[in-house]
């Protein structure tokens, strides 16, 4: 065994070596922190609808899956909040009230935010629920709690805003 005397330090470039590897770790690692870190806060961020002095916080149902299911067994939905249906193409989307407990409007909108149908939906507690298709064709829709196209005095050729 060597003495404390009679050990050899390590070589400077191994040293160096080690130095850079951790640099390049840290380096690393930092920008994956705040890419994700940045994508969490931008996600975070809902649309938003505005019409006038009225603004509505949307959250968006855009994949098969979130428009089927979109505000099904909710049992309130707050007064400046709604639900975007964003949709691949512009065509003649239905939509029916089977288990949803909230009376709602839609507002159906083309490419350039201007309103082509709107609609105020009766509740369905029965097992089949009527389909409601649009007058036009629409790429978005929005839904709000019932009576709010009538508040607001929404009519078909609106510019509405919506900042996604």
């Amino acid at each position: 065994m060597l003495s404390n005397s009679e050990k050899k330090p390590f070589p400077k470039d191994f040293i160096k070596r080690v130095m850079i590897i951790i640099g390049v770790k840290v380096i690393i690692i930092s920008f994956f922190f705040f890419h994700f870190l940045e994508k969490s806060q931008t996600t975070n961020i809902s649309p938003q609808m505005c019409y006038k002095n009225h603004c509505f916080q949307l959250e968006i149902a855009d994949s098969p899956e979130k428009r089927e299911l979109w505000l099904m067994f909710r049992e309130s939905l707050p007064e400046d909040q709604g639900m975007l249906f964003v949709f691949d193409k512009a065509d003649f989307w239905s939509f029916w009230m089977r288990n949803t407990l909230i009376p709602l409007d839609i507002i159906r909108i083309d490419k350039d935010n201007k309103v082509v149908d709107f609609i105020s939906l009766p509740l369905c507690k029965e097992a089949q629920c009527p389909s409601f298709s649009p007058k036009n064709q629409a790429i978005q829709a929005i839904e709000l709690n019932s009576w709010t196209i009538e508040k607001l005095g929404i009519q078909t050729g609106t510019l509405l805003e919506i900042f996604k």
